[in-house]
C-alpha cells in the first residue's frame, strides 16, 4: 500500500493535468467547489461576529431567525451536498 501512495504522490500532478485536459468540466467543478469552500465558512463566521459585536439585539434576532429558517437549512444542505461545504455549526 505504501508503494501505491508513493506512486500517487509522484504522479498526482500528471493525473490532474490529464483529467483537466481530457475532461475540462472536472477542472471547472473542482475550481467552483474549492472557491465555495474557501469563501463560505469565513464569510459566515465574519457575519456572525459582526452581528454579535453590535450593541443592537435586533440584528442578533434576525440572524437567529434566518439561520433557523427552513429555506436557510435547505440552502446549507444543498451547499453541503453539491459542493461539500461545511458551514459553521448553527446556534
Amino acid at each position: 500500500m505504501e508503494e501505491f501512495y508513493g506512486w500517487l504522490q509522484t504522479h498526482a500532478r500528471e493525473i490532474l493535468d490529464w483529467a483537466s485536459l481530457k475532461f475540462p468540466v472536472f477542472a471547472t467543478v473542482a475550481l467552483f467547489m474549492g472557491t465555495l469552500r474557501v469563501w463560505f465558512k469565513p464569510l459566515m463566521t465574519a457575519v456572525e461576529k459582526a452581528v454579535a459585536d453590535t450593541p443592537s439585539k435586533r440584528d442578533d434576532e434576525w440572524l437567529l431567525r434566518t439561520q433557523r429558517s427552513r429555506a436557510f437549512r435547505i440552502f446549507l444542505w444543498l451547499l453541503d451536498f453539491f459542493a461539500s461545504v461545511k458551514a459553521p455549526p448553527l446556534k
